[in-house]
């Protein structure tokens, strides 16, 4: 009977706690803060794990829509072994695989033990603040360095606490603010979650300033296909606004404010001019890139259109066991260098989700992961929730760049659980009191 009543408490101090699975939410963007190289949110994966194990509460679903795609990702993670790749390949690979397993177990762990998905509320929650001290952090970096000439990633993560070797990113615009993270790609999908997070105009508007001054095209063109759903709502909602007069005065009135004092910056300030006109000079030769492939202003563009025209060449490359299973997990640079000599000698992944999941997991595995997103993305519209959106950009942007990390995956395999869709309507009642 003790043993019993102290399984219970240790189940309500880890896996089932509220404040372990916001603090989940919360540290999961943060990529930056790691310790020995492996970042806040895996280490409190991986203890929580343990603590698991040990008291017996760790619970894995057999039924989830993900396991045919784990099944895949370790075939593709056993082929691997034997293609020849680098030692730096190999490590990544069999991280890769027990990433995926750590986050698998956990997470039908939670669903498992809390079947009446009311661990949401505090996920949400976590990943809201995530996102606003992204954007706050994006602030501060770009005041920062705009008026202190200080890479304040650089100091604070390399410098002074050497926890990365790289905190920071340049471009040929120069210095862009990351967040904490050293790639503003990086920090794209909490920034769309935390946009339909968000329940007051404000803040929604505060995140939409921190996704424009990251000048990242991922991030400006998802940020634009956001606000585009929601315009697109308060539209189709606008008969019953109508009877919310006072609301409705009080929206338009404060953007006309907030237009007005940005005019009176623009013309007062020269310091503020100037950084509209060069982001507007980004926007505008990232276009350019874009429309013309030879276009020496924008490399990156070029590189991440070359993910697509180079692909025929790199399925080629392989046999058909590597088209079917792929290279293995985090190996996507192996094959794409052999064919281009894009970073040829160097250990790093192709920065698109469509083309990093199929050299990755090959054409089996990319077909699974997807069938598995567009079940889970079914479930979430079920429950109506605003977020099904976010998602569904995220999707979408991953053409643009890598989106899909371990972190986001294991979100996705909490909110997409068949146990909290078909049992409850907690997200529903989540989004519905933050609105």
């Amino acid at each position: 009977m003790s043993s019993r009543i102290h399984t219970k408490q240790i189940q309500k101090v880890f896996i089932y706690n509220d404040k372990i699975l916001f603090l989940l939410g919360l540290l999961s963007s943060f990529v930056i803060l790691q310790v020995g190289g492996i970042s806040i949110f895996l280490l409190m994966t991986y203890g929580l794990l343990a603590c698991g194990f040990i008291t017996g509460i760790v619970r894995i679903d057999t039924r989830s829509n993900f396991l045919p795609f784990l099944a895949v990702a370790t075939i593709s993670a056993i082929i691997s072994l034997f293609l020849g790749l680098s030692d730096g390949y190999i490590l990544n690979n069999i991280k890769g695989l027990i990433n995926y397993y750590a986050i698998f177990v956990l997470a039908t762990s939670i669903t498992s033990g809390r079947s009446d998905g009311s661990y949401i509320h505090s996920l949400l929650d976590g990943l809201k603040w995530s996102c606003r001290i992204q954007v706050l952090w994006i602030i501060i970096q770009t005041f920062s360095w705009n008026f202190l000439k200080i890479d304040i990633n650089k100091l604070i993560f390399v410098d002074i606490f050497k926890i990365v070797e790289k905190a920071s990113q340049f471009k040929g615009t120069g210095y862009v603010p990351t967040g904490l993270c050293w790639n503003a790609g990086g920090i794209a999908p909490i920034i769309f979650l935390g946009f339909f997070l968000e329940d007051k105009l404000i803040t929604k508007l505060a995140v939409v300033i921190g996704a424009v001054l990251t000048q990242s095209a991922t991030l400006t063109i998802g940020i634009t296909l956001c606000v585009t759903f929601m315009m697109l709502q308060y539209a189709r909602n606008l008969e019953s606004l109508i009877n919310k007069r006072k609301k409705i005065t009080s929206i338009l009135f404060g953007l006309l404010l907030f237009l007005a004092f940005v005019v009176f910056l623009y013309q007062s300030s020269a310091f503020i001019s100037q950084q509209v006109n060069r982001l507007w000079d980004v926007f505008s030769y990232r276009i350019s890139g874009l429309l013309n492939e030879t276009s020496s202003l924008d490399s990156s563009t070029s590189a991440h259109l070359g993910y697509f025209t180079n692909l025929s060449k790199v399925l080629l490359f392989g046999s058909i066991i590597t088209f079917l299973f792929g290279y293995g997990i985090n190996t996507s640079g192996f094959p794409y260098s052999a064919v281009t000599g894009q970073y040829s000698g160097q250990i790093w992944i192709v920065e698109c989700d469509f083309v990093n999941i199929l050299l990755n997991f090959g054409a089996i595995g990319l077909i699974l992961f997807y069938l598995w997103f567009i079940k889970g993305i079914d479930n979430l519209r079920i429950n109506n929730s605003k977020i099904t959106v976010a998602f569904i950009i995220i999707a979408l942007m991953g053409a643009t760049y890598n989106l899909q990390y371990i972190w986001l995956v294991f979100v996705e395999l909490l909110l997409f659980s068949h146990k909290f869709s078909t049992t409850n309507n907690a997200l529903q009642k989540h989004m519905s009191n933050n609105t």
